[in-house]
């Protein structure tokens, strides 16, 4: 029962960020744009993921597909952030493909998710996202929080700086304490909430700022 209210709760919330994003009045920035594209995905991906759950249906090769479009569009939104070196976009995007793609080599990909894939991925996003964060702390003109643009990348870099410990601890731990490493796992859902709280945030703010 509790996993499937932590999903239901995942999914509302990722409904609840597309709710405000609509709000945003067009055309939106290519920021939000890109974001729009990746939290419909995620919405996409928990629903899927929800129903096979129900149907007993494999779909680890559908998660770690998502971290692949995940880490492009992300990589995507530094670029936009950075275009004057929008190759660091490319870099980190490239250094997380050869990271999942070492994960496929020697797990099955279609019947397991790609810890050390995703770990690699999250590792690359966090970097670039603090990088983001710190420049525009350092040249913002308006109070931090009420940048849509800082809470957006905000969102993002709590949510990926988390997940790399956690699945690195659970993963450690699996073999000799299932229940430890399973209770380290519950953690990633509050960071999902957290994730699209913020997101959901920086959409109402950017609306705000649209109007003006």
């Amino acid at each position: 029962m509790l996993y499937h209210l932590r999903t239901w709760l995942a999914i509302a919330l990722i409904v609840y960020a597309l709710v405000r994003w609509w709000h945003i009045p067009k055309p939106r920035t290519p920021l939000f744009r890109s974001f729009g594209a990746l939290t419909a995905a995620a919405l996409a991906l928990e629903s899927t993921g929800y129903l096979a759950v129900l149907l007993d249906w494999q779909v680890s090769v559908l998660y770690n597909l998502f971290v692949i479009l995940e880490l492009a569009i992300i990589m995507r939104m530094v670029q936009i952030h950075l275009p004057a070196r929008a190759w660091i976009g490319l870099v980190g995007f490239a250094v997380g493909l050869v990271g999942m793609a070492r994960a496929a080599y020697i797990t099955d990909p279609f019947g397991n998710t790609l810890f050390e894939g995703v770990m690699v991925a999250a590792t690359v996003e966090a970097v670039l996202l603090m990088g983001c964060l710190v420049r525009m702390a350092l040249h913002s003109h308006v109070v931090l929080y009420r940048s849509p643009e800082f809470m957006l990348f905000m969102g993002l870099l709590v949510y990926c700086t988390g997940l790399v410990p956690i699945l690195g601890l659970g993963r450690l731990l699996y073999e000799r304490d299932k229940e430890l490493a399973g209770m380290i796992w519950s953690i990633v859902p509050m960071l999902v909430y957290l994730r699209y709280l913020l997101s959901a945030y920086a959409c109402s703010l950017e609306a705000r700022r649209v109007k003006g």
